[in-house]
């Protein structure tokens, strides 16, 4: 799959990249690191190789909890994306979830009572899973058994280990970790 914003024939190179790197069992966040490295070097920007990036998901109600677990996570040294601060006014956003989860190393998706009810919510982490992107299910005002009940079914999250809110902070130790190595140049 071509990756956006690359010249063909360089696209060519990073997916022989991609392909070697999956023969040798190289971590998603790895392959991530390729792919931007050939989107950085076409761009001539090297403050944006090997950023550890994130994507959160929400729904619109929950911005403000969503921004506040973007603001720690950059905080921590990686990239995010979230919507309302990520989308230029008149741009295609359908587009530029599709790339910025594509090149995400990993998704976090906040579910509340409000959140868990919006299609964007689903098929952004429906995207994450095709793309086998780590996705990071944080509850807050539920738990992961509420979506049996309120018809949505676990589908994605059933094997996923899900947190709430209030024990963030253990997944902000994590991401620690996992961004202080991709950030190495």
């Amino acid at each position: 799959m071509p990756i956006s914003g690359v010249p063909f024939t360089l696209n060519r190179v990073v997916q022989a990249l991609v392909t070697i790197a999956l023969l040798l069992h190289a971590t998603n966040s790895e392959i991530g690191c390729i792919k931007r490295m050939a989107v950085t070097e076409q761009r001539g920007d090297m403050t944006l190789q090997n950023r550890y990036r994130v994507f959160i998901s929400h729904g619109s109600d929950d911005r403000w909890i969503a921004a506040q677990i973007a603001k720690n996570v950059s905080g921590l040294g990686a990239d995010t994306f979230l919507d309302e601060t990520s989308i230029p006014k008149g741009a295609n956003f359908k587009q530029i979830i599709h790339r910025e989860i594509a090149s995400s190393d990993e998704v976090v998706a906040l579910f509340t009572p409000w959140s868990a009810l919006r299609s964007w919510v689903w098929t952004e982490i429906g995207a994450a899973w095709i793309l086998d992107k780590p996705i990071v299910a944080v509850f807050y005002r539920m738990e992961l058994d509420d979506l049996e009940k309120s018809g949505q079914g676990k589908g994605m999250l059933e094997d996923v280990n899900v947190l709430q809110l209030n024990d963030i902070e253990l997944y902000f130790a994590e991401l620690a970790t996992r961004v202080k190595g991709a950030n190495r140049v």
